[in-house]
């Protein structure tokens, strides 16, 4: 029974590795290769490679342009969540605001999210900004609707005990509005991170100086489908890495943000 619990979690990815082989023995290697060669090439391709360096990709190998795709993600989220969760927070309490914001996003919730990248490629083409307007913008209205769509479900009679209290909308804002929406969007934020880093991967393809989109763009242009399988992995990496610095940061700000805690606490600031 514990040895089961146990084996649980490694079973989709050794499903994985062992179709990947069989295929790969099927196809030849040349065609896909191995995961074994894909790790040998993983490791060397790290520190340097010589199709990058050829393509005027750095010395560095992949290593540097796994590290500037994913700061790249994580500072467009960031931005692009912050800025949402304080335009929600606005727009909840401004009527005006509410419905020229509800009128955009009936226009712009439904466009895919590459849709994009080509504006922001025309306006700034060849540079590392494609990715980060690309991917703000996308995880900016993602967010803004899920922003909303939590404030919307936010427990009226802990709003009108604040009012009650003296707070104003500033303070109900961010200590009974801001907590209560918080725990709900951790699931958002993880999903609009592996969707930015989709969008910065293709931005960098079509028009970005680094990236591993760039790097995959190189071995494309080699045919080298090792190189290109090596940019999948780091890929891979990437998305759980930034995943795990999402979930801990969450947590991080989620911990002491108990509602009845912070009504209390309101409650003694108010006398």
């Amino acid at each position: 029974m514990h040895f089961s619990r146990a084996l649980g979690p490694w079973i989709p990815p050794l499903l994985l590795f062992g179709l990947w082989y069989a295929t790969s023995t099927y196809v030849g290697t040349s065609r896909l290769p191995s995961p074994y060669t894909t790790a040998k090439l993983l490791i060397s391709s790290a520190s340097r490679d010589s199709i990058i360096e050829a393509q005027g990709g750095g010395e560095g190998g992949y290593l540097p342009h796994v590290s500037s795709t994913a700061i790249a993600v994580f500072k467009s989220v960031s931005v692009g969540g912050i800025s949402a969760i304080i335009l929600a927070l606005a727009v909840n309490h401004f009527r005006r605001l509410r419905a020229v914001t509800n009128v955009v996003l009936g226009l712009l919730k439904g466009l895919p999210p590459l849709i994009f990248v080509p504006f922001a490629a025309v306006s700034l083409a060849g540079t590392n900004d494609v990715r980060l307007l690309s991917v703000l913008i996308y995880s900016h209205i993602t967010l803004l609707v899920y922003a909303l769509n939590g404030l919307s479900a936010v427990d009226k009679n802990l709003l009108c005990l604040a009012a009650l209290l003296g707070a104003g909308r500033v303070r109900r804002a961010f200590t009974v509005e801001l907590p209560s929406i918080l725990p709900g969007l951790l699931g958002p934020f993880r999903l609009v991170t592996a969707f930015g880093l989709g969008v910065s991967i293709v931005a960098e393809y079509l028009v970005s100086p680094t990236g591993i989109g760039r790097v995959m763009k190189y071995a494309l242009a080699f045919s080298n489908v090792g190189l290109i399988l090596v940019g999948v992995v780091w890929t891979v990496l990437t998305a759980l890495v930034c995943d795990a610095i999402v979930v801990t940061i969450f947590c991080l700000f989620l911990r002491g943000t108990d509602r009845r805690t912070l009504v209390a606490w309101m409650a003694r600031e108010n006398g």
